[in-house]
């Protein structure tokens, strides 16, 4: 949908609400009304007027100068005084039997039920009867309903109820929805949770058992920092100071080793860290690891490129075989004899080794007898056995001597050999 069909759809909800409020008006203006068909009316306008005002704003970021802008001011005041004078009306009207029906069975007013209607859109956030979300939950639902002037105990108890769950929602099951039930329930939901100690426990407890982060990437540095504000944030609520260092101390144990490393970097060995230097760090080093997690993976582009070579050997290039070769799993990152970043055929303990045991390597890592790496192509190497009068295709380790004890085993290995070698 484009913009300009969703402000016609904007242009008829504005249309229909601006009929009902005028109808009902009108109704209001004959005197005498029947009360039971106005409070149907009246219920039917409170949700067109909560649905229409959510869309409002939609329409003002869609159509900043459109006229029904500054129409809507003139038409929620109009709204609320025929709303008020609704309320008026069902307060001082005779018990109607039809009011206690399936029907119309309520037992808030018009200007109740419009209350209802308007919070409907707004998102009134759920307590699970934990005690570490109690702070926060208390300070949200304070600001969104318990403080909020015009609204009516009854409906605040609603409300209430249908915000908690678990234990909570226990606490405060008992009470009926009335205007003198409500303070009631507020105050026995505040003494069963207004637990200092023990709340300030578990966000501390929460802080302590953070566990360090070994891996490194953008999502889990992020979640790390957040928590540990939410708890400082929760403590702070209650007025309790643990300390910016002692905080920031907490977060660098629980980092990545890459990350503490540059954050140490940049420290005076004078000076403790500071909590909020340390997030604004850890927040940049986010965005920069986003940044690198969505460039492509070289490690799979190399990959494939092997792949395919392996796939056309006739094809291979003498540059291309010598690349193999280097990223073989006997590369110079980790000698296959002893472990040290050094190739095979320099390893002091190889040259040492007896020749049965140089074979028995070679064959188990399925190693080329010539070159002494791993390739999936016929070996590219000119060089032959350096023995005086051998010139054959083995590495001149691997030759063996007439002296050996291990000479006639491998006899067996070498003269399997060709003058084109290839991989085991």
């Amino acid at each position: 949908m484009d913009t300009e069909q969703r402000i016609m759809q904007l242009e008829q909800s504005f249309n229909e609400l601006e009929r009902s409020i005028n109808t009902l008006d009108a109704i209001l203006k004959q005197g005498s009304p029947d009360v039971t068909v106005l409070e149907m009316r009246a219920s039917d306008l409170a949700y067109i007027f909560a649905e229409y005002s959510k869309n409002h704003e939609e329409l003002k970021r869609l159509d900043p100068d459109h006229p029904n802008t500054a129409k809507f001011i003139d038409l929620d005041i109009k709204y609320y005084t025929v709303a008020a004078e609704v309320n008026k009306l069902n307060k001082n009207a005779a018990p109607n039997p039809l009011a206690n029906s399936t029907a119309l069975n309520s037992s808030f007013s018009f200007a109740e039920k419009t209350t209802v209607a308007k919070i409907a859109a707004i998102q009134v956030p759920n307590f699970d009867g934990s005690s570490k979300n109690w702070v926060s939950w208390k300070s949200r639902f304070k600001a969104l309903i318990h403080e909020r002037p015009g609204m009516a105990p009854s409906v605040k108890l609603s409300q209430l109820q249908s915000s908690v769950s678990g234990l909570a929602q226990k606490v405060i099951s008992r009470y009926e929805a009335t205007d003198e039930n409500y303070p009631l329930a507020w105050t026995d939901l505040c003494n069963a949770y207004d637990q200092r100690r023990v709340i300030a426990n578990d966000h501390l407890d929460a802080l302590l058992n953070l566990s360090p982060h070994a891996k490194s990437t953008a999502e889990t540095t992020a979640e790390l920092m957040y928590t540990v504000r939410q708890h400082v944030s929760m403590l702070e609520a209650m007025e309790i100071n643990i300390g910016e260092q002692l905080v920031a101390r907490i977060l660098e144990r629980c980092l990545p080793a890459g990350i503490l490393s540059r954050w140490v970097d940049r420290q005076s060995s004078n000076k403790l860290s500071e909590f909020s230097k340390l997030c604004e760090f850890v927040q940049d080093s986010v965005f920069k690891q986003r940044e690198m997690d969505e460039l492509p993976s070289r490690k799979n582009a190399a990959k494939r490129a092997a792949n395919s070579n392996a796939a056309y050997p006739s094809k291979v290039t003498k540059t291309a075989a010598r690349s193999l070769l280097t990223s073989s799993s006997s590369s110079i990152d980790s000698c296959l004899q002893c472990g040290q970043p050094h190739r095979l055929y320099a390893c002091d303990a190889f040259k040492a080794a007896e020749l049965k045991a140089k074979w028995k390597l070679v064959n188990t890592h399925k190693l080329c007898r010539n070159c002494l790496y791993v390739h999936p192509v016929p070996c590219t190497s000119k060089n032959r056995c350096k023995e005086k009068g051998c010139n054959k295709a083995h590495h001149t380790l691997l030759h063996p001597h007439k002296n050996s004890k291990d000479s006639t085993e491998v006899n067996s290995q070498s003269s399997k050999e060709t003058d084109s070698p290839k991989s085991l």
